[in-house]
Formats: C-alpha cells, sequence, structure tokens
C-alpha cells in the first residue's frame, strides 16, 4: 500500500484481510497493515471513529499505513455497531480484538515480546480508553478466544486522536447547541441513562475507580466543535493525577478529525510523526 499521509517510510506495506471473529453466521473482519521485511517493533489495533455508528476497518487507514511505514503491526477492526448492536457491543468486541492481536501478533509479523497498544479516533478514542483502563471487566470479556484462554485486553499504550472521554458531557453540549445529529447518535449507541454515566473514561477517574492507565498519546485541534477541547484537557489532567502518562499535542486553528479529510497538510504529517515518535519511545522491544 502507498502512502496516504507523506511521512518517510522504512519498510514497505503490506494489507491484506483476516477474519478474527464471526458474529452468528457473518465474519467480523480485520485488516492487516504489515511492514514487510522487517520485525514489527510494535503491534496496534487500529479502531475506528464515527459517532459510534459509522466507520469501518477502512476509515483511518491513513494513520495506519502510515504507523505501519514506521515499522509498526497494524491491524484494523470492524466490530458491532448500532442500530442492532448499542453499547457495549463495541467494547466487547474491541476487548476480544485486543486479546486477538495479542495471541497472534508473532505469525503476522511483530517481534518477540513486542509491545501492543491501541489507536482510536474520536468515537473509537472512546472506546479504546474505555477498553484499556478495564481489560479485564467481565462485561467487556465476555467473547471466548480460542487458544487465548489465559490472555486478558491489557494494552501497553494507547494512541488516540480527538477521543470522546466524557459522553454525556458531550450529550448535554449537543443538546445546548441543538446538534440533533449529535444527540440521535449518542441515543443509538447508548441504549439508557445510566450507561454513558458507567463507561464514561472522565467519570472512572472523578469516581476513582480501579483502572489500568497505560501511557497514552492525545492530539486534537484545538478548533473541535465535535469535541471540545476542554473536555480533553480535563481528562488529561485526571489521567495525570491518577498516576497515567501523557502527551498531548495540539493544533492551533484546527478542526475534528483534520488527518481524515486532509492527510496532506503539515500538520497531518507532524501528527504522525509525533505518533510514530511516541510509539517508539514506549514500545521498545527488551533485549
Amino acid at each position: 500500500m502507498g502512502p496516504i499521509v507523506p511521512v518517510p517510510a522504512d519498510a514497505a506495506v503490506e494489507v491484506r484481510d483476516v477474519e478474527y471473529q464471526r458474529v452468528g453466521e457473518e465474519p467480523l473482519l480485520a485488516r492487516v497493515f504489515q511492514p514487510r521485511g522487517v520485525e514489527a517493533h510494535a503491534a496496534v489495533l487500529d479502531v475506528h471513529g464515527g459517532a459510534w455508528i459509522n466507520g469501518d476497518r477502512t476509515s483511518q487507514q491513513g494513520t495506519s499505513q502510515a504507523m505501519a511505514a514506521g515499522g509498526v503491526l497494524v491491524v484494523a477492526i470492524d466490530f458491532r455497531q448500532p442500530p442492532d448492536w448499542p453499547y457495549p457491543a463495541s467494547i466487547v468486541d474491541v476487548n476480544l480484538g485486543t486479546r486477538w492481536l495479542r495471541l497472534h501478533a508473532r505469525e503476522l509479523g511483530a517481534a518477540p515480546g513486542a509491545r501492543v497498544g491501541a489507536y482510536g479516533g474520536s468515537s473509537g478514542g472512546h472506546v479504546v480508553l474505555l477498553s484499556a483502563m478495564r481489560p479485564r471487566d467481565p462485561r467487556y470479556a465476555a467473547l471466548p478466544l480460542p487458544g487465548g484462554e489465559g490472555i486478558d485486553a491489557t494494552l501497553d499504550f494507547l494512541v488516540t486522536d480527538a477521543p470522546v472521554t466524557d459522553p454525556q458531557a458531550r450529550l448535554e453540549a449537543a443538546i445546548a447547541e441543538g446538534r440533533d445529529d449529535l444527540v440521535e447518535r449518542h441515543h443509538l449507541y447508548w441504549p439508557d441513562a445510566e450507561s454513558p454515566i458507567d463507561g464514561n473514561p472522565t467519570r472512572i477517574l472523578e469516581r476513582k475507580e480501579p483502572a489500568d492507565l497505560p501511557p497514552l498519546f492525545v492530539s486534537q485541534g484545538d478548533g473541535d466543535t465535535a469535541v471540545p477541547l476542554e473536555g480533553t484537557r480535563k481528562f488529561v489532567g485526571l489521567y495525570e493525577a491518577a498516576g497515567g502518562q501523557v502527551e498531548f499535542l495540539t493544533f492551533p486553528g484546527l478542526g475534528h478529525g483534520f488527518i481524515l479529510t486532509e492527510p496532506s497538510r503539515p500538520e497531518s504529517i507532524h501528527q504522525v510523526e509525533a505518533i510514530r515518535a511516541f510509539i517508539r519511545r514506549v514500545a521498545t522491544v527488551p533485549e
């Protein structure tokens, strides 16, 4: 696969689709971005955004390809979405996908002992944060993984772009602003009033619940109107106060998910280079 975000490539990228689970008779696919000719120094699960109801495994392929060209194995998954599959179905699938990647990373091209992380944008950022913070929650770990009975969904690091860190606050802001589109999508995903309080990364930290806190990279444009930057700043502060390490990168004047629509702009290149540098720092393979 050729570059979408024009960054230097350490390796060519081979792309293929594999099945990672079935829902009844329907296969759920994973798109594997494998750097050729090298053993990947890290493996990353790509979890797309789309207000919890849209998108697929190709949605973030520009960033996935760029990570793979930098020597990272990336696996982008499809997962169940509304209207048929509200919360917590997507978290359940991502928990399984994380365990599946940890089980199969070596055969997919990762080096022995390679660190495993996840990347999510927007609502995908919410999903990877919640899954990472509660990797052993029995509600989320409900699907069995043949051959991986002793593996949980623990992650070594996280990369997020404009993550939805407080879905309840986002709903309240959307109502106040008359954003009926966001309100509708919220209610399609969250089946009741309690779920967006429970499955809420910011509120988990405010309640001081036990949570895993892997090293975290966050990027966002400060002109984002879909996910207010002040909510992201609040979450970052809570995450650090709870003992987590965060690298927080903002882009003046840019809106939500700019890398998806303008992958060639300088800020998109900067974003990808910062992500690759972060992964190199936190995912060094032990000798």
